[in-house]
């Protein structure tokens, strides 16, 4: 099957800088939306596969994007406040 000539594959693109990385997904910002497992884990202060073993339990809502979990910084927040709390 040909592919029509208006459609061109982007190869390397990215690597080269011909593409850029939109503002929006870099992490130059003040706080990013997403946070990867290893950022959650040094937020909470717990090893990366703690992290994952609550996100696979689902007592952190998070997603899966490209076979990786993706916390929400809000989540994180929400789960700081309630489980690691101290007593009082």
């Amino acid at each position: 099957m040909r592919r029509p000539k208006s459609i061109k594959p982007l190869g390397n693109a990215y690597k080269r800088g011909a593409m850029k990385t939109p503002a929006s997904l870099t992490t130059n910002g003040p706080s990013p939306l997403l946070l990867t497992t290893e950022e959650a884990a040094a937020h909470l202060k717990l090893a990366p596969k703690t992290i994952r073993a609550l996100c696979t339990s689902r007592r952190i809502t998070a997603i899966r994007l490209c076979r990786r979990w993706r916390i929400p910084s809000d989540e994180l927040e929400r789960f700081k406040q309630i489980h690691l709390s101290p007593a009082v």
